[in-house]
Formats: structure tokens, C-alpha cells, sequence
């Protein structure tokens, strides 16, 4: 219990504010609402930046792991679209936004994001010798951090898709 105190208490103020700020996003998220093309954009240009800025600093870039982070992107990716189908996004075309029914799908990632990213930085800044070490923590790291940002991807894929859809229809 005191070293989950002393990491919290050692935690910069910036983490807290952006972790209240992305719970908010997923509460959002969590009630039927009409979002542009731009906001659904957002969040998979922040988690795809994230995992590509944690590949190169936090974990050593070799084949293996580009590899690992092309594929989890694509499992995410299609997971994301798959998702997005059963949950039930649509177009309206007065208002030019993606309806979406609401879920809670959205909050579950952005903690699961942000809980790993938590856990593999403070490993790194206690445990630095971790990264030469270990290739499962980069392996863990990177498939954890492709899927989750895969999902988001796969989300804005497939509002495109509604969206092009959307055009052939009259």
C-alpha cells in the first residue's frame, strides 16, 4: 500500500488532469449523441501518436516489434469496425454526423490505455534495465497499445465507410 502511495504521490499533476479529462470523453461517449467526422478523428490520431511515440522511446524498435505493432493494429482495426457495426453506428445526412447509441465501449479502452501506459512507464522509470531485459514487456506493451489504438481506427474507418455509403444512397 505505501509504494502504490508514494507512485500516486510521485504522479505529475498533468496525469491526473488528463486522466479526468479522457473519463469525462468516455462518459460522453456513454449516451446516444451525433459526433462529426473531426471529433471521431480525435482520439485515434492522440492513441496512434501515443503508440508510435511509446515504440520508439520505451521499447527497442526492431523488426520483431514493428511487426507485432503492424498486426495488432490490424486485429485492432478490425475489431473496431466489427465493434461498430454491432453497436450500431449510423449517418444522418441533414446534420452530417455519426449518430451513435451509446456505449460504454469507449470509456472501457481509454482506461485500459491509460492504466497500461501508467503501469509500462512507471516499470520504465523504476525498473529502466527492463527494456534490455525483458522482450515480453515490449511485446506486451506494443500488442497492448496497437490493439487499443486499432479499435479507435477501426471506429473512424468505419463512420468513413457510413459516410461514403451515405452518397451512393437516393
Amino acid at each position: 500500500m505505501t509504494q502504490i502511495l508514494q507512485i500516486l504521490s510521485n504522479t505529475p499533476l498533468w496525469v491526473y488532469i488528463l486522466f479526468i479529462f479522457l473519463i469525462n470523453i468516455g462518459i460522453k461517449a456513454s449516451k446516444p449523441s451525433e459526433v462529426s467526422l473531426l471529433k471521431i478523428s480525435i482520439l485515434p490520431v492522440i492513441f496512434t501518436y501515443l503508440t508510435f511515440h511509446s515504440l520508439i522511446t520505451q521499447t527497442s524498435v526492431s523488426l520483431s516489434n514493428i511487426t507485432i505493432l503492424i498486426i495488432s493494429l490490424i486485429v485492432g482495426v478490425l475489431g473496431g469496425i466489427l465493434q461498430s457495426k454491432k453497436i450500431g453506428y449510423s449517418y444522418n445526412r441533414k446534420t452530417k454526423k455519426i449518430e451513435s447509441p451509446g456505449t460504454w465501449t469507449t470509456l472501457i479502452l481509454i482506461l485500459l490505455i491509460f492504466v497500461t501506459k501508467f503501469y509500462f512507464g512507471y516499470m520504465i522509470a523504476a525498473h529502466p534495465s527492463i527494456l534490455i531485459k525483458n522482450h515480453m514487456f515490449d511485446v506486451s506493451y506494443i500488442f497492448i497499445c496497437g490493439i487499443c489504438s486499432g479499435l479507435f481506427i477501426g471506429r473512424f474507418i468505419y463512420s468513413l465507410l457510413l459516410v461514403e455509403k451515405s452518397k451512393h444512397k437516393d
